[in-house]
């Protein structure tokens, strides 16, 4: 069924909400679900390495991965916090605690919100990070190891790039700026050297290399973060959620997330960027989410996108977040300037409601209106009353994971 078609059908039957049954909502709400490509968690989690994924969680909470020995991946990415910090935007180096007592640490802040992991192993997740800098293309790994790529596994490339990122796990101090901070791929596995070196004689190191069988001192970067991701794999799989078991029929939505999925597949639009197994499209969009920090380009700016392509058409551009465990994991946009899912949904048609502009400096006033003139030129988003709002926000509260303790 063509969107046109499927949307004036919901559209008829959100008109007819006080007198159409519920079962012809889930009827519908299934029939669409199909459609747009959703795929249970057993269906799309991949088969991973069991003693690999030990060993890479190991190294995941390693402290020694960082050229500074103060920083791990679990040090943004923790359970408590659904596999994020629960920050706006994320503190590297020089940071410590969890929550708000890492931000009052002393940490240099890496100017974007830290995204879920959620699903990151599952087959075709591509591509990674916010502005994509890591994406596969007709069999080509695309990032910034250019064509000297270390994997032709974009999430194995992905799993390399925090280790030798400024300010994320490597201090910004006068050995790096003089030695390492250059345009050279070459250096970047200079740090990888460094940096295994400093493992070299552990317990995991040695682990890894047996797991490899080849010696210690052979070990690369390729192995650490292959390690890495065989542990997202298995740790970060997608869960069983109230949603995945109305698929299997396992259980009912209620009247409120009923009428709330009507909207997320019809009226909202949701679906058109949200769609497929972890419900995103794994394309670029300009939303109009605010600006919190400095940003990645400075001054209170971030491009986005712009900065990997550097095509026009790109700039305030950013990847469709997954909504797998959306409540669970905010703030959320790319610069996490919204606290609830409730303003993230907000920030899609109605963007202006969550700022004052009038104390807004003039740069950003305009940067932010530069914004919404290209995702209004992108997207014909309808408005939603509070009531549809609330309703949205009940539906999507059916893809957080269930509880299994």
């Amino acid at each position: 069924m063509k969107l046109s078609v499927v949307l004036k059908y919901l559209y008829f039957l959100v008109m007819l909400a006080s007198t159409a049954s519920a079962d012809i909502y889930r009827e519908v709400l299934q029939k669409n679900i199909i459609e747009w490509g959703y795929l249970t968690h057993d269906q799309v989690n991949p088969e991973f390495d069991e003693n690999l994924s030990s060993i890479g969680e190991l190294l995941f909470k390693n402290e020694q991965l960082s050229f500074n020995s103060e920083i791990s991946c679990r040090s943004c990415h923790l359970d408590k916090f659904s596999s994020t910090d629960g920050l706006p935007n994320a503190i590297g180096v020089g940071g410590s605690g969890e929550g708000s007592k890492r931000i009052k640490s002393g940490g240099l802040v890496v100017p974007r919100n830290v995204l879920p992991l959620w699903g990151r192993g599952i087959a075709n997740f591509n591509p990674f990070f916010w502005d994509g800098k890591v994406e596969e293309i007709n069999g080509e790994v695309i990032s910034q190891f250019i064509d000297k790529p270390p994997s032709d596994n974009p999430l194995i490339v992905a799993a390399h790039l925090p280790l030798v990122e400024i300010r994320e796990m490597v201090l910004d101090d006068n050995r790096i700026s003089e030695n390492f901070k250059k345009e050279d791929v070459q250096t970047a596995y200079q740090l990888f050297d460094l940096i295994i070196k400093k493992i070299n004689g552990t317990d995991q190191s040695k682990k890894l290399a047996e797991h490899y069988n080849i010696l210690e001192t052979k070990l690369t970067g390729i192995h650490i973060a292959s390690a890495i991701a065989e542990h997202i794999k298995k740790h970060f799989a997608v869960r069983e959620t109230k949603f995945s078991q109305v698929f299997k029929k396992n259980n009912e939505f209620t009247k409120p997330e009923l009428r709330g999925g009507i909207l997320f597949y019809g009226k909202g639009r949701c679906i058109v960027c949200h769609n497929g197994p972890l419900f995103s499209d794994m394309k670029f969009h300009n939303i109009g989410f605010p600006q919190l920090g400095f940003g990645k380009n400075g001054f209170g700016v971030d491009y986005g996108r712009f900065n990997v392509t550097n095509r026009p058409d790109d700039i305030y551009k950013f990847r469709t977040p997954p909504l797998i465990e959306v409540g669970n994991t905010g703030p959320y946009g790319h610069s996490g300037s919204v606290n609830t899912v409730e303003e993230a949904i907000i920030a899609h048609f109605d963007p202006l409601s969550l700022i004052d502009t009038k104390k807004m400096r003039p740069l950003d006033r305009v940067t932010y209106f530069n914004k919404i003139q290209k995702m209004n030129s992108e997207f014909e988003i309808p408005y939603l009353d509070q009531k549809e709002i609330s309703e949205l926000v009940i539906f999507l509260d059916t893809l957080n994971f269930i509880d299994s303790d």
